[in-house]
C-alpha cells in the first residue's frame, strides 16, 4: 500500500457533506489523535468519520500538509491560517502549528489597514499564543 495520495486511503472523514479520504496508518503515525481514533480502545467503528468545528478548506490543507502536497499559503487569509492552526492543535500536529506560525510571520503588512486587520485577528485568536504573538510582533515592526 502506497501513501502517495489520500484518494486511495482506507479511511474517510466527512466534513460538511464532503468526504476526504486518507490512510489510517499514515494519519495515525502523524497524529496521536488520529491514532487513538483509529486504533485505540474507543476507536471509530464507522467507515466514515464525521469531522466537526472546522471548514472543508482547512481540513483539506491539513491533509495536504500530512501528504506533503503543496499548500499555496500566500493565497490564504489570516482567518484561514488560524483555522488550520486550530486543526493542528485539535489533532496534535506541532509541526503543522510551527508551519502556520512561519507562514504568518511572512505575511506582508504594507498598509495601516493591513496592520489593524492583522492586530484584530491576532487578538481574536489569543488561544494560540505563539501564532498570535508572532502576528502582533509583525504589526509592531510595521509601526516602528
Amino acid at each position: 500500500m502506497g501513501f502517495d495520495s489520500p484518494e486511495d486511503g482506507d479511511s474517510k472523514q466527512e466534513i460538511l457533506l464532503k468526504e476526504i479520504k486518507g490512510h489510517k496508518l499514515l494519519l495515525g503515525l502523524f497524529s496521536e489523535v488520529f491514532k487513538r481514533g483509529f486504533y485505540g480502545p474507543a476507536k471509530e467503528t464507522k467507515n466514515v468519520v464525521p469531522v466537526k468545528e472546522t471548514t472543508v478548506e482547512a481540513f483539506e490543507k491539513m491533509f495536504y500538509y500530512i501528504y506533503r502536497k503543496d499548500i499555496k499559503w500566500g493565497d490564504l487569509s489570516l482567518l484561514e491560517m488560524f483555522d488550520i492552526a486550530n486543526l493542528a492543535e485539535k489533532y496534535d500536529i506541532p509541526s503543522l502549528m510551527e508551519e502556520v506560525k512561519a507562514q504568518i510571520e511572512m505575511i506582508p503588512l504594507t498598509t495601516t489597514e493591513d496592520v489593524m486587520d492583522a492586530a484584530h485577528t491576532a487578538t481574536q485568536f489569543y488561544q494560540f499564543p505563539a501564532i498570535s504573538s508572532a502576528l502582533l510582533l509583525s504589526c509592531a515592526k510595521f509601526v516602528k
